[in-house]
């Protein structure tokens, strides 16, 4: 049994800050905890977890920031969402990207129309009309759009670099989430576009040697 249960078995198995440690919230007053229990200790926790990442990275130059996991289920899409609210209530603007485009989520949790997004942003070239706004000011959300037959390969046209510098052009800071990293090869593809991968583990369901493989 190999599984990581606390933030001491990341630094003695991984070797790896923790930036935070979210606690557990009732799932069934929404995800965007945020929002729903803003005096919850979990709200508490993704602040921190905002406050770290500016902390330690805006001196380097922290515009865009991956959100993965090793395998699903280990919550990355609630930390993505949470995160960028989190960060725009800091008084940042944020575009959170859903770049998910097998499992997308972002326009379910956000009440969002899905059509046009990402993925019609990668076969066209251009981010007009893509960016849609949320009950936060300061956070703009683009959805995956409508799921290709083929997301890794889309991936991989040169519009997604251009698209990336020009949403971090227009905001503070670009938080994008996407697949499992052991799953599909899409993390491998968007991760060095960016400035910072932050990697979602769960406790007691994350297990050391899948992450080692991941790092």
């Amino acid at each position: 049994d190999d599984r990581i249960r606390t933030d001491q078995d990341i630094h003695k198995e991984l070797d790896l800050p923790v930036l935070s440690t979210i606690g557990r919230f009732d799932r069934d007053v929404g995800e965007l905890v945020m929002l729903s229990e803003p005096s919850s200790s979990a709200v508490d926790d993704f602040r921190v977890l905002g406050m770290n990442i500016r902390r330690n990275y805006e001196k380097e130059g922290l515009h865009t920031l991956l959100v993965t996991s090793p395998t699903p289920r280990e919550g990355k899409t609630i930390v993505t969402t949470n995160l960028a609210l989190a960060l725009a209530h800091s008084g940042l603007g944020v575009i959170a990207v859903d770049a998910d485009m097998r499992l997308p989520r972002l326009h379910k949790i956000f009440g969002l129309d899905q059509g046009m997004g990402l993925a019609a942003t990668l076969a066209y070239g251009y981010t007009d009309g893509r960016l849609q706004n949320t009950q936060s000011v300061g956070l703009k959300v683009m959805t995956s759009g409508t799921p290709p037959p083929n997301p890794a390969e889309l991936l991989t046209t040169p519009n997604l670099e251009l698209m990336i510098k020009e949403l971090a052009g227009v905001a503070n800071v670009v938080v994008i989430d996407c697949p499992p990293v052991l799953m599909v090869a899409d993390a491998l593809i968007l991760a060095p576009m960016v400035d910072r991968v932050l990697l979602v583990l769960k406790a007691g369901q994350s297990e050391s040697n899948s992450t080692k493989r991941a790092i």
